[in-house]
This record gives structure tokens, C-alpha cells and sequence, in this order.
């Protein structure tokens, strides 16, 4: 799994097709409706080998998400464990 900014979703996505287009790569964005059809046709029939997403879309799909034992997981969005939601402050 890779978590990285929104903004970012779709570079990653090139960069895997680029790089190394044998990889089934799934990106998880979109309506609650479109993300829950990925997710019963893709994620929980594991047809994928990686899987990117936001911070914030792991937050609302945690329920699926956490059954999986990640073999790796990437973070392209430092701010948040820097800095968790709801936390003021300086770095």
C-alpha cells in the first residue's frame, strides 16, 4: 500500500504504468459508490499487487483495509505523521 497526498494519486499511477507495467496497481479515490465497487471487485478478491490511496481515503475505508497484512506500506504524506489531524502546532 502506498498512502500518498491526493494531488499526487495520478503521477503515481503513470509512474508504475511507466516503470513497470506488469504491476496491477489499483488507485482508491472517488464517490463512496465507486470506491465500494473497487473494493468488492478488486481489494477483497486481492486482484492487485499494489494499492495507492490518500491518508484520508484509509480513514474512511479502514474497515476493509485493515484485513489485509500489508507487506509493505509506503507514505508519501510525512505531514501526517508529523502533524496528526486536529493537532496545532509547530514541526
Amino acid at each position: 500500500m502506498i498512502t500518498v497526498p491526493k494531488s499526487t494519486l495520478d503521477n503515481w499511477k503513470r509512474e508504475f504504468e511507466k516503470w513497470t507495467p506488469d504491476v496491477k496497481v489499483i488507485v482508491l479515490q472517488g464517490t463512496k459508490e465507486e470506491r465500494q465497487k473497487l473494493i468488492q471487485e478488486r481489494v477483497l478478491t486481492d486482484d492487485f499487487d499494489c494499492l495507492i490511496t490518500s491518508y484520508e481515503m484509509i480513514l474512511r475505508e479502514k474497515t476493509h483495509l485493515k484485513k489485509f497484512a500489508w507487506e509493505y506500506i509506503i507514505v508519501d504524506e510525512v505531514s501526517h505523521l508529523r502533524r496528526p489531524q486536529g493537532h496545532v502546532g509547530s514541526n
